[in-house]
C-alpha cells in the first residue's frame, strides 16, 4: 500500500517558485484563499502564514468549520457553525456531554483572548509563550497553509514514509525550523475539506489495517523526539489527543500478539524520550499496559 507522501515529496523536490502550498485532489480553495494567504505572508514577511478550514460531510449536508485556541473571530456566514473537533463531535447522549464539557476542556482548555485576536503571529514557536505554542492544538491540517519556499527547500523538509500522521511531522519541523514567524488568521477560511463516506471512495485512513496503525503511533513516536530535539516541552498539546485517538484506531482491528510487539517497541521508543507532563505519560503507561495484555 503506497501513501501520499511520496508524490507531496516528488512535488517539493521540482518546485521552484517563491512560495508553496498544497491540496488534495477532492477538496478545493475558496475564491479568495491563496491571494489571502499570498498577501498576508507578504506583509508580515513571515515563513507561514495559515487560516481555518470547514469540513464538509457530503452525505449528511453538514458542515463544520475548523477549531480554534483563540476566541472565535470568524464572523456571518461562519459564527454558527458548530466547532468540529469539541462541539460538533460525532458522540452524542451521555459521551457527547462528556466529550464537550470534560475530556475537551481537560485537554483543550479555554479559548485565548489575544489583543489582535484575528491575525495572530507566532515569531519563535520553540520559545513556547503560553499564548502561541497552543497552536499546536490545531489539527496538521497542512494544506491550509503557505509556505516560504526557503523554510521548505532549504532545511530539506519532507514529508515521511507513512500513510497516516505523516503531515503532523512535516507540521512541526516546518514550525521548529522557522526564523520568521508564524501568523495565524483567525478570522479566514481557506480551505474546504470534504469527507466522502460512500464504499468506493474511502479514503486509505478510512480501511483500517496493520500498516495504517503502525504508521499511525510511528508517526507520533517522531513527533515526540522531534519535540525532544528542539526541547519542546509541551508536546501534550498535541500528542495527548492523538495517543487517545489512536487506541481507537487500535480496537477497531484484531491485531496479532506480533503485531502489539511492534507497536509496543514504538511505545517504549515514546516513554524513553522526555516526558511531558503527567497526562502524556499516564496515557502512554495506559497503552503500554492495553498492548502488554494483549501481547
Amino acid at each position: 500500500m503506497g501513501g501520499a507522501f511520496g508524490p507531496r515529496n516528488i512535488a517539493l523536490d521540482r518546485v521552484n517558485g517563491e512560495y508553496i502550498m498544497f491540496i488534495d485532489s477532492d477538496d478545493t480553495f475558496p475564491l479568495d484563499a491563496c491571494e489571502t494567504l499570498y498577501n498576508k505572508i507578504r506583509e508580515y514577511d513571515c515563513d507561514i502564514a495559515f487560516g481555518r478550514y470547514l469540513r464538509h460531510y457530503v452525505e449528511k449536508g453538514v458542515i463544520r468549520k475548523s477549531y480554534t485556541p483563540y476566541i472565535d473571530s470568524l464572523e456571518d456566514p461562519y459564527d454558527d457553525y458548530l466547532d468540529d473537533l469539541v462541539e460538533g463531535s460525532e458522540l452524542d447522549g451521555f459521551l457527547g456531554f462528556i466529550w464537550k464539557n470534560i475530556i475537551s476542556r481537560f485537554f483543550y482548555g479555554k479559548p485565548i483572548n489575544k489583543e489582535n485576536n484575528k491575525e495572530i503571529l507566532i515569531k519563535d514557536i520553540k520559545a513556547e509563550n503560553e499564548d502561541e505554542i497552543v497552536i499546536l492544538k490545531i489539527l496538521p491540517s497542512f494544506w491550509t497553509k503557505i509556505y516560504n519556499a526557503d523554510l521548505i527547500k532549504g532545511n530539506d523538509i519532507k514529508f515521511p514514509d507513512c500513510i497516516s500522521a505523516e503531515d503532523l511531522n512535516f507540521l512541526l519541523e516546518s514550525y521548529f525550523k522557522s526564523e520568521n514567524g508564524i501568523l495565524f488568521l483567525n478570522d479566514k477560511i481557506v480551505y474546504n475539506y470534504f469527507m466522502r463516506l460512500e464504499d468506493e471512495e474511502k479514503s486509505i485512513t478510512k480501511n483500517i489495517n496493520f500498516r495504517l496503525v503502525y504508521d499511525s503511533i510511528k508517526a507520533y513516536r517522531m513527533s515526540s523526539q522531534l519535540c525532544d530535539e528542539y526541547d519542546i516541552k509541551n508536546k501534550n498539546l498535541f500528542l495527548n489527543p492523538y495517543l487517545l485517538n489512536w487506541i481507537k484506531l487500535w480496537l477497531s482491528r484484531d491485531n496479532s500478539k506480533e503485531e502489539n510487539k511492534v507497536f509496543l517497541n514504538e511505545i517504549k521508543l515514546m516513554e524513553n524520550g522526555n516526558g511531558s507532563g503527567l497526562k502524556y505519560k499516564l496515557i502512554l503507561k495506559l497503552i503500554n499496559t492495553l498492548l502488554k495484555i494483549k501481547s
